[in-house]
């Protein structure tokens, strides 16, 4: 038997992923510490090992967006081609440019041709498809008859080159591809097939020969004249050859940075029986679109792989929405009413990120799981708002928690919000209310909820924001509305630079320029910085928004 004790998130993550991979079923759980699992299952564990990831991931892989068209082909040829419409030929043309041609002729599939081992040869096959471009005087339906003897030669190709991908060996060997380096790349690299040098082409035989073979060998050795420990497990080992370099900016060339060695001695090494386990790190993560997460629920090595395995769920259910990402899933987990006690047993357990090709780690705080659930329908209101950002496109839900999950408070993402709006940028796919919400929620996670003697509560924000409403609607009666956007630069440039005064001056100016009284909310803003920002935030959002208030008393 082997047997395995949890350590770092390093190892807990790779721990994980060789559990998923052998399946839990095999896995004996001694404690909540250790696991114990037999030897007879390093049998064919490459061929374990890429079943997992590619059943897993299979429908976010490029390999699921070649073969998926099969569905519309058999569909259109089931119909005559009847339902065939302007829009699926843009469509035909946009799959056999960015998805057909664009991924066969990749190194990496290229790579793996010789591995289907057919008489099919799809280079030559890729150069027979060609787009079906119409004439700006076309009119489709006139030329439809025209044109479908093209879409049918199309079709023919692209039926064979989806069989070949389909096909077992396809399959096995092209998604096995993606999973190298959409997933695999991202843990570990510069070892066995991710070797510039390696001579096998078999990834799978070269990821048994690197990783299972030694590991078996080791098993078997006689270690009594061993002088060395892992530096994981504490097993003898032979030698320090099999250090932590090949783990992505987790390990270092020894060799080449001695420095980062005390005395310049390395003594950190592990056994082969280690190194196959830290292999599997990619089987323990969660990735969405290159980024990455894992619950280091390290208390209970069982509860662990439950948490994590609970947000791979999601990966079969829509997670080719360019709005899923990792925060989406972490949220999901938090909120599923199904795992109620993950909402207790999560509270302070890290939280590994990998994005942006590096490692974040966080603690799940018990004040941000509860923002997570006092907010749930808000959250689910912010998927799919997002804004131009320079060069970047920001997407709120993935901004708000990150932000949370980084223990910052959201002032500075509801400045851009407000900023944007009120210069009419262009790009802005998020509403007034949309600000409100991530106020609110910043309101809540900065303390004011709790400190009773200075509270702004959700309802005196939202009275804040009725009063700046209709504020602009006596201003629009009174043909001022030109105003608007000067006085909200002005507020903007006040809040920002926290000058209660000019805030003030603003507020008391304009309110008697319409003969109204500044309501007494505002004295609130005396109280503190946070209290400021929070009040004329919502006050902006009012001024700016284009959401009616349906009732006059919120404004008192």
């Amino acid at each position: 038997m082997l047997e395995f004790e949890t350590s770092d998130w390093a190892f807990n993550s790779a721990l994980s992923g060789f559990i998923n991979i052998v399946g839990e079923e095999n896995v004996t759980y001694i404690d909540n510490q250790r696991v114990s699992v037999n030897r007879e299952l390093l049998e064919d564990f490459s061929k374990k090992y890429f079943d997992y990831l590619i059943d897993t991931y299979e429908k976010v892989l490029p390999w699921h967006r070649i073969v998926s068209y099969k569905e519309k082909i058999t569909e259109f040829e089931e119909n005559q081609f009847d339902n065939f419409s302007e829009k699926d030929l843009e469509n035909l043309n946009l799959y056999i440019k960015n998805v057909v041609k664009y991924y066969f002729s990749s190194a990496s599939y290229k790579a793996a041709f010789s591995l289907i081992d057919t008489d099919f040869d799809p280079e030559i096959e890729i150069k027979t498809l060609k787009p079906i471009n119409l004439k700006k005087k076309d009119v489709f339906s006139e030329v439809k008859a025209d044109i479908l003897p093209q879409v049918k030669e199309n079709f023919e190709v692209l039926t064979k080159l989806i069989d070949y991908a389909s096909s077992e060996k396809g399959r096995k060997y092209l998604a096995g591809k993606n999973v190298v380096y959409t997933l695999i790349k991202n843990n570990w690299e510069g070892v066995s097939f991710l070797n510039r040098n390696t001579k096998e082409k078999d990834f799978y035989i070269d990821f048994e020969n690197h990783f299972v073979e030694p590991a078996k060998a080791y098993l078997e050795a006689d270690k009594t004249k061993y002088k060395y420990h892992c530096a994981n497990c504490d097993a003898k080992i032979k030698d320090l050859k099999l250090d932590y370099s090949f783990l992505t900016n987790t390990g270092f060339d020894v060799a080449r940075k001695a420095s980062h060695i005390w005395n310049q001695d390395n003594d950190l090494a592990m056994c082969p029986v280690c190194r196959l386990v830290y292999a599997c790190m990619p089987a323990g993560f969660t990735f969405i679109q290159r980024e990455g997460i894992f619950i280091n629920s390290n208390a209970n090595i069982k509860e662990m792989v439950h948490v994590n395995q609970a947000m791979k769920n999601d990966l079969s259910t829509g997670l080719d929405d360019r709005n899923k990402s990792v925060y989406r899933v972490l949220v999901s987990l938090v909120q599923e009413k199904q795992v109620e006690k993950h909402r207790y047993e999560l509270a302070d357990i890290q939280v590994v990120r990998y994005e942006n090709e590096n490692y974040r780690f966080n603690l799940l705080s018990k004040p941000v799981l509860e923002l997570m659930n006092r907010f749930e329908d808000e959250l689910k209101s912010l998927i799919g708002m997002n804004f131009k950002d320079g060069n970047d496109r920001l997407y709120l839900f993935q901004e708000v928690i990150k932000n949370l999950l980084d223990n910052q408070n959201l002032f500075l993402l509801i400045h851009k919000l407000v900023y944007y709006k009120i210069a009419n940028y262009g790009q802005l796919f998020y509403y007034s209310h949309h600000i409100m919400i991530v106020l609110k929620m910043n309101s809540y996670f900065t303390g004011g909820a709790g400190n009773m003697s200075q509270t702004i509560t959700l309802e005196d924000l939202e009275k804040v924001r009725a009063n700046a409403y209709y504020f602009k609607e006596d201003l629009k009666s009174r043909k001022r509305d030109q105003k608007i956007q000067g006085i909200a630069h002005q507020m903007l440039n006040a809040v920002k630079t926290v000058n209660r005064g000019l805030f003030m001056d603003i507020l008391l100016k304009n309110y008697s320029a319409v003969d109204k009284q500044v309501p007494k909310i505002f004295l609130r803003i005396f109280d503190n910085d946070d209290n400021f920002r929070t009040i004329g935030y919502a006050y902006l959002t009012g001024l700016i928004g284009e959401t009616n208030v349906n009732n006059k008393e919120e404004a008192k």
